[in-house]
């Protein structure tokens, strides 16, 4: 199963965009991601005008919760991308549609800087967007635990990698879970299902399930402009992954605190939260 995570928005027509360097082989990407097989596929331009370049990327900066939660930093983590879109408004009927993926998506990696597309502004309305809204697919992480109930052994310190769905793709469902690893040099693999938890993403921000697909939506700290006589602009979206996979630990015997514990049968402690803690969107000249 592949898991998935996270979030975004609705179409409408797209204006010529060239994605840089950052489509997945799937032969080779651990992830399952995809290049886009239906949707609305990026295409190269080749109009002279102002360009709108779109990163994201994950910052360390620690803009973790005030909570009573355990917490650790997640290395590797990633996300699969799906769609993109800007708005004028938080509401706006007619979003302009920068890529979307369809039922694929791309890997976007939070330890790295994702350039994930470049468009011509004159393929865009002339306007001032307000709002950007994303939909992610998945969400990766690998982090360390300690595995209950082994035969001999008992217990094992290990890091495990975990995946979950945050949108509907192929036959995977929003909440599949994926919990996997080398265990005392045997391979470890547990399917679950579990309910999605938003977290408080921060002001400014809205996160939501709707129809299948897990949607973050972005108040800008100032607007995109587009128009033929704009400048060249870069667009940051940025996720705050310091002490961003959180858990309730359990008072159970034998497990330890700040420690994320997992029973080879039954639920490990309780994940309250795999996505960042914070997002921001930088507008800034090129």
């Amino acid at each position: 199963m592949r898991s998935a995570l996270l979030i975004l928005l609705v179409g409408c027509d797209a204006g010529q965009v060239q994605i840089i360097d950052n489509e997945v082989d799937p032969a080779t990407d651990p992830t399952g991601s995809t290049t886009p097989t239906s949707g609305t596929t990026p295409t190269t331009t080749t109009e002279e005008g102002p360009v709108l370049t779109v990163v994201v990327e994950g910052s360390l900066e620690d803009r973790s919760p005030n909570d009573s939660l355990a917490s650790q930093t997640p290395d590797p983590y990633s996300y699969g991308l799906r769609r993109l879109e800007l708005m004028q408004g938080p509401d706006d009927p007619n979003p302009a549609l920068i890529f979307d993926y369809g039922d694929g998506d791309v890997l976007v990696d939070m330890r790295a800087r994702n350039d994930v597309a470049s468009v011509n502004m004159v393929d865009l309305p002339s306007a001032a967007f307000t709002h950007a809204r994303i939909a992610l697919t998945w969400v990766e992480v690998e982090v360390d635990a300690t595995v209950h109930d082994l035969p001999v052994v008992d217990t094992w310190t290990a890091p495990l990698q975990l995946h979950q769905v945050l949108s509907d793709q192929g036959d995977d469902r929003q909440g599949d879970v994926t919990v996997s690893g080398q265990v005392g040099g045997f391979p470890l693999e547990v399917s679950q299902h579990w309910p999605l938890i938003y977290s408080d993403p921060g002001p400014g921000m809205t996160v939501e399930s709707l129809g299948g697909e897990t949607l973050l939506t972005f108040t800008l700290a100032q607007p995109i402009l587009t128009s033929p006589d704009a400048e060249d602009t870069t667009a940051t979206m940025r996720f705050f992954i310091a002490e961003s996979f959180r858990w309730l630990d359990a008072a159970q015997p034998g497990y330890a605190e700040d420690q994320w514990d997992v029973p080879i049968v039954g639920l490990p402690e309780l994940v309250m939260q795999l996505g960042a803690n914070a997002f921001e969107v930088e507008v800034t000249p090129t």
